[in-house]
């Protein structure tokens, strides 16, 4: 397996990470802030799943378009009504206020596993950032994203956002086992590094409940 990072920079979501595994056979998207065309740029794979690890416009953005090829979206069951909000799904901030409305649709419960074409990923509900973020776990590669970024972690001030969440969240990551950090922003990291930094976002939380 081979994972790809490709930032959106063809939706206004810029920094986003759109991640793709790539196997032999076919391959798996994390988010869905690329759009397709830019995504078969980088693979002529076929994609079996977009799985998505919350449902900001800037982690959807091109969902719907998936959605009509036919791919199956693997979401949080606690995402319909941030999906079905504007406010909630942040597509006002980014000047494109609308919902989401997915036909393909497979909701996920916490640490409930999934098979997709031979890969086993577990899905970790980790809400604090929205209530409906989580991780994905695959081969002990962690996909984190808007929950824990290599140098912070995701903000609480937006709607269903909670510190005292994220907090407990924080601390049920630095018990999963892996090896390296995936996160929705920025630069990868590891285990090692997150585990030392996590104590510090911890009481920075404390501090702004």
């Amino acid at each position: 397996m081979k994972i790809v990072t490709i930032k959106a920079k063809d939706t206004e979501s810029g920094s986003q990470n759109t991640y793709l595994i790539k196997g032999k056979d076919c391959c798996i998207l994390i988010d869905a802030g690329c759009s397709i065309d830019v995504v078969k740029k980088h693979t002529d794979l076929p994609i079996k799943a977009v799985l998505i690890t919350h449902a900001h416009y800037d982690h959807i953005a091109n969902i719907e378009d998936y959605d009509d090829a036919g791919i199956p979206i693997y979401i949080s069951e606690k995402s319909f009504e941030i999906l079905n909000d504007i406010k909630s799904n942040a597509s006002d901030l980014f000047n494109d206020p609308r919902t989401f409305v997915i036909k393909n649709i497979n909701t996920l419960k916490d640490e409930q596993e999934i098979d997709i074409s031979g890969c086993k990923i577990k899905f970790y509900l980790t809400p604090g950032h929205t209530k409906d973020s989580g991780c994905y776990l695959f081969e002990k590669v962690l996909f984190s994203g808007d929950t824990l970024f290599s140098e912070g972690i995701g903000r609480v001030d937006l709607p269903t956002g909670s510190s005292q969440e994220l907090k407990e969240s924080l601390s049920k990551i630095k018990d999963i086992e892996y090896t390296n950090i995936y996160p929705g922003h920025g630069e990868i990291s590891d285990k090692q590094i997150q585990d030392k930094l996590i104590p510090k976002w911890q009481r920075y939380l404390n501090i702004i409940r």
